[in-house]
């Protein structure tokens, strides 16, 4: 029983610290510069995946991978943040699949592709 009692306890102690790192979940909405355009602003209706940090005066900004997907599963947006702004390659596909918009940024404006 012993042999069992030492797996579990040291998967429960990496579950903790792993789920616990001390950065609440926020939504993804409110950490910086919005992931659509105004004119889509609203109108997704899906699921949401963002990695965020706080700034100096503690407020939580979107800074890492930023991912959506629509109820079917498919991927509908990808991109990533750098301390809420867009950076680097944004993709985003129609709920077929097939791929609506390839746009690239620095420091949230976007650029011509590299």
């Amino acid at each position: 029983m012993s042999r069992l009692c030492c797996p579990i306890f040291f998967f429960w102690m990496v579950f903790s610290l792993v789920s616990c790192s001390g950065v609440p979940r926020r939504p993804c909405t409110h950490g910086g510069q919005s992931p659509r355009n105004s004119i889509a602003q609203g109108q997704f209706r899906g699921i949401k995946r963002c990695f965020q940090t706080r700034d100096a005066s503690g407020e939580y900004l979107n800074h890492g991978k930023y991912f959506e997907w629509y109820n079917n599963d498919k991927i509908s947006l990808q991109g990533e943040y750098k301390m809420g702004k867009k950076t680097g390659r944004w993709i985003e596909y129609s709920e077929s699949g097939k791929m609506i918009s390839d746009r690239h940024f620095e420091e949230g404006q976007e650029i011509s592709k590299p």
